[in-house]
């Protein structure tokens, strides 16, 4: 797909894009179980962050976030969020995995150096750049090498 473009930013997990030839990178995954409750059932805040040791990281009720369209009867949708490994969730990635050994530091390394050969792109995004970012920093990094893609085509 590569060569019908003059170029391609990348946003999926640049080990699998390689194949995982130098071995997979580790990441963090969330499973979301979602329940009915009675609508009766007071929720403390739209989003509720557990700090504690359950197994849940973070319970939504979806009534209490403005503009949401209710459900119809006497039930409201709660959502659970269960954090796993990617690979115990159909490898659906959510955040990188950093550990003290710096382990996975040394692959991305192998795949930075792999993806420097690729001139026609750039790796963007948590899983390209395999670096926990927030949104507004995905948006931002992504329109910031779109910026210095298109400068050095003017120089060229």
């Amino acid at each position: 797909m590569r060569a019908a473009y003059q170029h391609c930013f990348n946003s999926m997990a640049i080990d699998e894009y390689f194949g995982e030839v130098h071995g997979p990178l580790p990441y963090r995954s969330i499973r979301f179980h979602h329940r009915l409750v009675p609508r009766g059932v007071a929720g403390l805040a739209a989003t509720v962050n557990f700090t504690d040791d359950q197994p849940f990281t973070r319970e939504t009720d979806w009534s209490l976030l403005p503009g949401h369209i209710l459900r119809p009867g006497p039930e409201k949708i709660l959502t659970l969020e269960e954090p796993c490994d990617n690979r115990d969730n159909n490898h659906e990635r959510y955040y990188p995995v950093k550990s003290t050994d710096g382990a996975e530091q040394v692959l991305l390394e192998k795949y930075k150096a792999m993806a420097a050969l690729l001139p026609d792109m750039t790796f963007i995004g948590r899983c390209g750049t395999y670096m926990y970012l927030d949104m507004h920093q995905v948006i931002n990094q992504s329109l910031a090498g779109v910026r210095e893609w298109l400068l050095s085509r003017q120089a060229a």
